[in-house]
């Protein structure tokens, strides 16, 4: 199983996600959907080609969705790098425009 580390933005990502389930759910869904996320990335460190190529937006770019957000993703040599995770409502090539590394 490959290792894992998020992008600045992806780490912003997390937080927005976090505040609003809060708001919106409470702390119990917060947690369950962190954890879900987490699951997720540990699925994605197992099996990096399981998201689909998004390489015609992104070079090197995967994809993955995981309940009502998306995760974006790279496989590099001896990791798996999370650039984005968006709500899918949100569009990918504006938010990508944008990035922060």
């Amino acid at each position: 199983m490959l290792a894992f580390e998020y992008a600045l933005d992806a780490k912003f990502d997390l937080i927005e996600i976090a505040e609003y389930t809060r708001l919106k759910f409470g702390e119990k869904q917060t947690a369950h959907y962190k954890a879900l996320l987490r699951e997720t990335i540990d699925m994605i460190c197992q099996f990096p080609n399981i998201g689909s190529d998004y390489s015609h937006i992104r070079v090197s770019y995967r994809r993955f969705p995981v309940q009502k957000h998306v995760i974006y993703y790279r496989v590099l040599r001896d990791k798996i790098r999370i650039e984005r995770i968006l709500n899918m409502n949100q569009d990918p090539l504006y938010q990508f425009a944008d990035e922060r590394t």
